[in-house]
């Protein structure tokens, strides 16, 4: 029986057969390997993605350059979660039982600045929901407007979110008060009338701008044009936006 076995081996069909047969399994091989490495690397892409913290955008302009018109638009576009410190702090103003309520309205009236710890605190809440539900990427309009913020935020949400970078929406003065004198037609804010609104640049000029020195420094900035239409504006916005997904 071996010596028919070898006699059939060696003969040129059974040859041509084994040949044939080496070539199917190294195509078969070969044809696996990429779909295995691909699900290797999009594993790896997405354990890393888990891997890394959500991050904040930082949102900062004076009133009436247009920063809520462009959150608008990323959201609708991209899904980050829009967080204005002006709307939480008004929600808290208006909620039933609100111990700081009364605190909150008469400063926002005078065109001033929240205490760090009361905005920080609402941001903090907001943020951590959503990062229960899954959510990563975080517009903070409007925040931090002063030195103490942004301490505030060192301390408290360094350690939950990153900050990948801040847009600084400018324009002229005279715009933004045209801008929000036109907006008080149908805002039904109570800082939305002339008084306030130059209490308000004011507070910015003297509050914010030492801000946006410390974060130009230190940290990823972009610095927006906000004179130009909405989708001029955006059309910026949408690219930094991009990158920081890319990178995050």
């Amino acid at each position: 029986d071996s010596n028919l076995g070898k006699i059939y081996s060696s003969t040129p069909t059974a040859r041509a057969l084994s040949t044939i047969l080496s070539l199917v399994l190294s195509l078969s091989l070969t044809s696996r390997a990429p779909s295995s490495t691909r699900q290797q690397s999009v594993l790896a892409m997405s354990t890393e993605k888990k891997d890394k913290k959500p991050c904040a955008v930082f949102v900062l302009g004076g009133p009436g350059t247009g920063k809520g018109t462009q959150c608008a638009k990323v959201v609708a576009e991209f899904g980050f979660i829009h967080l204005s410190a002006g709307d939480l702090l008004r929600a808290e103003r208006n909620r039933e039982g609100s111990k700081v309520g009364a605190l909150i309205n008469s400063i926002i009236k005078e065109g001033k600045l929240v205490p760090s710890d009361i905005t920080t605190g609402l941001l903090r809440d907001a943020i951590e929901k959503n990062i229960k539900d899954g959510k990563r990427y975080f517009l903070v309009d409007g925040f931090p407007r002063s030195i103490g913020n942004l301490d505030s935020w060192e301390s408290i949400l360094s350690q939950v979110v990153d900050t990948a970078t801040t847009l600084n929406f400018v324009c002229e003065e005279k715009t933004m008060i045209e801008r929000l004198l036109a907006r008080a037609k149908t805002s039904g804010r109570a800082d939305d009338n002339e008084e306030t609104i130059k209490k308000r640049l004011a507070t910015f000029h003297k509050e914010t701008a030492p801000v946006l020195k410390i974060l130009k420094a230190s940290n990823s900035y972009e610095e927006i044009d906000a004179s130009k239409t909405p989708d001029e504006v955006y059309a910026v916005v949408k690219k930094v936006i991009q990158r920081v997904m890319k990178e995050h």
